[in-house]
């Protein structure tokens, strides 16, 4: 049942099927007013977060990634006048959400919500199975993707978080935290990039300049819940290390929710708050779930 849950949201949200539900309204095949709830709830939070962000988690961000892309097949990495440009042509969304209601506003065939959407996906999938009974008798259920991973029920359970600096299988974790009713994403670039020349450039990409984040290995967030998690963890992985602790310290106060986070700086400083230190107080035995990879 989860599983097919999950199989059936990524039909809805996915950026690689040309046949998914974003992919059609994208091109203009299926009108704002028939989409489906779901469609609709990632859209809202993709535009809320992107506010909320400044616009460091951005929708749009995918069109800069693909640039890097081709400049990892040429060889030639992009000027800083390119970029420049690039990054203004995003400087607003595509669409709006007015009164429960979408809204085009530009071309839509770029959008990509993966910083966000896998979240959402954990969190719709997990709230399905629970509601069709998915804990009998008081059980605790915890759903993982990639490097999204939620949590409900009575029984906490214990999480391993990969180094980023030795992301091996057989390497300890770099920390061991537990949590109980909540979820972790972690993201970082320390796997995922592109190659020019002699220099490694980060897959995660600084919507405001163009250019690829270089000043953390890995962020870990831990929120209520798992879509939060993820846009938060994202935001870590694009901003410095303190700039990023003092965001997510601002975003948690202003939305009144409870954030955790590890930051795991390119020089392999560690920057944490007061809640993840509790959480990794609380980490006496060994893990139960998977560490989350940084995606």
């Amino acid at each position: 049942m989860l599983l097919a849950e999950i199989d059936r949201l990524e039909q809805i949200f996915s950026v690689f099927r040309p046949d998914s539900e974003l992919r059609r309204w994208a091109r203009g095949d299926v009108l704002a007013t028939k989409i489906s709830p779901e469609l609709f709830e990632l859209l809202d939070l993709g535009e809320q977060w992107w506010r909320h962000t400044g616009g460091v988690f951005h929708p749009l961000a995918g069109r800069l990634a693909r640039r890097w892309s081709e400049a990892a097949t040429s060889g030639v990495e992009p000027g800083t006048d390119e970029l420049a440009a690039l990054a203004a042509a995003i400087a607003e969304l595509p669409y709006a959400v007015v009164d429960g209601a979408v809204t085009w506003r530009g071309p839509c065939a770029d959008l990509n919500f993966n910083a966000l959407a896998k979240g959402l996906v954990v969190d719709l999938a997990l709230a399905r199975a629970v509601a069709r009974g998915g804990r009998r008798n008081r059980s605790s259920v915890t759903v993982s993707i990639g490097g999204d991973l939620r949590h409900v029920g009575p029984h906490p359970t214990a999480v391993a978080i990969e180094n980023p600096h030795r992301p091996y299988d057989n390497e300890p974790p770099l920390a061991t935290i537990t949590i109980g009713d909540a979820a972790v994403a972690t993201s970082g670039g320390s796997k995922r990039g592109w190659q020019i020349g002699d220099r490694w450039y980060s897959h995660v990409i600084d919507p405001r300049s163009g250019r690829p984040a270089d000043g953390v290995a890995s962020a870990t967030v831990v929120a209520p819940d798992a879509a939060t998690a993820d846009v938060l963890a994202t935001l870590a992985s694009v901003l410095r290390p303190s700039q990023g602790a003092a965001t997510l310290d601002r975003l948690a106060h202003d939305r009144r929710v409870d954030v955790a986070y590890l930051i795991v700086a390119a020089d392999r400083s560690i920057t944490t708050n007061a809640a993840w230190e509790r959480l990794a107080r609380c980490a006496s035995s060994p893990p139960r779930s998977s560490a989350p990879r940084a995606h």
